[in-house]
């Protein structure tokens, strides 16, 4: 006899309860997660001060078709982050704030949507979990307080997904006499949602916007093949409730659906390659097609990763949730549960509610695999891709929050709730639940368990030889978790920090949080989960906050905001300013300062494919040009990183130079004495 779970009801009912109280709570998680202190520190270059300078241009300048860094044409990324980013620098001025936002907004969105999905497909209380389980992963933390554009690609791909799984469940409920007309109106609105998904993916990271979709729908479909009762769903629609392959391409036929996509992004492309000679080859081929096979023909100092440190990174920004994956993967294998019906009987057995009930239940569970097939089609395509930076794994995470946050559904619903059968020694189902269903305790037991033994002798570790760490295993462990130290290692840097010593207290402060708070929350767990899942949090709540302590840390080496300061100090009407080497290790100088930079021996990176247009060769020097400009009447100031034996100051007359100050690891000098 066909019985409606405890998952079914609460799916039916969540758009009768009130919502507002878990809208409240996501909000004050996200406020202290997502929001809290994103302007604090300055920008951390590279990469950061160049978005914040393309948005500042665009904002002064009014381009809005060609974006521009420093005045040299950037094409590398599609316009969406910059278009954004101008608009609240026109609105509010230029700050780190008015930029981060932009990271902090959409991972917002994607918490309201994985809310939404989770509590369709797994009940309310899923929902809430699996967006406080986003919000509180460590990589969300830390990527909300950088200027990227991934986070517009992962909100974009989110949107997506729930649009798609929206419209799934509608198409199954519309094949019933009577329902077809009622959801035309929704399904229609979700399948332009799909679509717009899609084009904001574009236009945030360019084809990968589209590719994840086919690529994550794909594996759903192949997944789905492997089932017996999925190929029974799809030969019967009407008797078993679900037709995949109907109703999808139905989606993808939508002519709305796709007149919204090209309207949305076909415009800028088509509009910037006309504006910009060559811009498809390199746009399209160099930095989209070739990045993917790391044989790009525009070489940046980018160093990939291995696959197995992707994954270990991944894993390491998901923490704590990334603990219980292996108790969150039956959440995605579907329990299909749909009776045979016998044929025929009136309209009365058709809309009989328990047959209806349980074709919603099928279209649910088939969405569950849509989750399992989202997760596993953005990490192998990563996986097989031989370019790979520590944050690719982002995409996933939407996926990987709503099956953890289902599986911690499950255990919380018995809370203080057990059978005499439960209460024997080992036993730890819910009350209430099936054999099935009351596994998920003891599964979340163990994880949390094996993590509180790996990650206790890992924060022993810490605490015990954190201070035993010599520079140069420092620096290679943050190549590990940050490109930009992995190319100082690949190019055989020391480690560009004085001194050593104020890493030590956040090496302990994290090591204390795995020593004291994994085992607390273990110890909890069998006594009151609610309060142990409270201590989950808590643990990323302060290795947050570590990683907070140290951007400011890392704030004097990788920001130009003080050497900007002192320049503008010291700068005059007339004087110049030059960068020695790429502009992308020092981005922020055009932000900061407001002056436009000439740049020696630095068309390497970001600014190679625009250094080759003519109206901006006269920004990049040779080191003949520079030394003819040193010794001239114009006041220069040169801003370098590099040692003095590898700079052009060794070879300029030593009264012609004139040291400014230091600021980090970066040198000022000026060709002319200061008054």
């Amino acid at each position: 006899m066909y019985s409606v779970t405890n998952d079914e009801t609460q799916t039916r009912s969540f758009s009768r309860v009130k919502w507002w109280p878990d809208l409240a709570i996501l909000s004050i998680v996200c406020g202290l997660f997502l929001f809290s202190h994103i302007g604090a520190v300055s920008f951390l270059d590279p990469d950061e001060g160049m978005y914040g300078s393309i948005a500042r241009e665009m904002a002064e300048k009014g381009d809005w078709v060609t974006p521009h860094f420093n005045g040299v044409r950037y094409l590398a990324k599609p316009p969406l982050q910059f278009w954004l980013s101008a608009l609240t620098i026109a609105a509010f001025g230029p700050s780190e704030w008015s930029v981060r936002l932009w990271s902090a907004l959409p991972a917002f969105g994607v918490v309201l949507l994985i809310w939404r999905i989770g509590a369709n497909l797994y009940g309310q209380s899923a929902g809430l979990i699996a967006g406080i389980v986003f919000a509180t992963s460590v990589g969300a933390f830390v990527y909300t307080r950088v200027t990227m554009p991934d986070f517009l690609l992962v909100f974009a791909l989110t949107l997506t997904m729930f649009g798609f799984i929206r419209y799934q469940c509608l198409a199954v409920e519309s094949q019933w006499p009577g329902d077809a007309v009622n959801h035309h109106s929704s399904m229609t609105f979700y399948s332009l949602l799909f679509w717009l998904g899609m084009a904001l993916g574009v236009l945030s990271k360019g084809l990968i916007g589209i590719i994840f979709p086919i690529i994550i729908l794909g594996f759903y479909l192949l997944l789905g093949a492997t089932s017996s009762q999925w190929a029974k769903f799809t030969r019967e629609p009407r008797r078993s409730g679900i037709s995949p392959l109907v109703f999808r391409y139905s989606l993808f036929a939508r002519p709305a659906g796709l007149l919204l996509f090209l309207g949305v992004t076909v415009p800028w492309h088509v509009v910037a390659a006309w504006k910009n000679p060559g811009f498809f080859n390199y746009y399209i081929l160099d930095n989209q097609l070739l990045r993917f096979f790391n044989s790009r023909g525009y070489v940046e100092d980018d160093v990939p990763m291995g696959t197995f440190a992707f994954l270990a990174v991944t894993f390491v920004w998901f923490f704590p949730w990334s603990l219980f994956l292996p108790a969150a993967i039956r959440e995605v294998i579907p329990k299909w549960s749909t009776p045979n019906f016998p044929a025929g009987g009136g309209q009365s057995v058709i809309h009989d509610s328990k047959k209806l009930t349980a074709k919603k239940e099928s279209a649910n569970e088939a969405s569950r695999l849509l989750i399992g097939a989202w997760a596993l089609g953005v990490l192998l395509f990563f996986t097989l891709s031989r370019s790979k930076l520590e944050y690719y794994g982002l995409p996933a995470f939407p996926a990987l929050s709503i099956m953890v946050g289902a599986t911690w559904a499950r255990a919380l619903q018995g809370i203080g709730h057990k059978t005499a059968e439960a209460s024997r020694p080992g036993a730890d189902w819910d009350h209430g639940q099936s054999p099935e269903r009351s596994v998920t305790p003891v599964c979340l037991r163990r994880c949390l368990g094996g993590g509180t033994v790996a990650c206790g002798l890992v924060g022993l570790s810490l605490l015990i030889a954190g201070n035993l760490l010599e520079p140069q295993t420092v620096i290679a462990g943050f190549g590990q978790l940050n490109g930009y130290y992995r190319t100082l290692v690949d190019q055989g840097v020391d480690l560009p920090i004085n001194s050593i010593r104020p890493l030590f207290s956040f090496l302990g402060g994290v090591g204390m949080a795995l020593v004291v708070g994994l085992p607390l929350s273990y110890f909890l767990f069998s006594r009151n989960r609610l309060i142990s899942f409270v201590v989950l949090v808590a643990i990323s709540g302060a290795i947050a906050w570590q990683v907070h302590r140290l951007n400011f840390v890392l704030e004097s080496h990788q920001s130009t905001l003080p050497i900007s300061q002192g320049l503008l100090a010291r700068i005059g009407p007339g004087d110049r300013i030059v960068h020695e080497g790429s502009l992308d290790y020092s981005a922020g100088l055009p932000f900061y300062t407001g002056h436009q930079v000439s740049i020696l021996n630095g068309t390497r990176g970001a600014l190679d494919f625009g250094s080759r247009y003519r109206e901006v060769q006269h920004l990049f020097l040779k080191n003949t040009d520079f030394h003819r400009l040193w010794k001239g009447s114009q006041r220069i100031f040169l801003v370098t990183g590099l040692m003095s034996k590898e700079s052009v100051i060794e070879g300029l007359p030593h009264d012609k130079v004139i040291l400014v100050d230091k600021y980090g690891t970066r040198r000022l000098y000026t060709n002319k004495p200061l008054k």
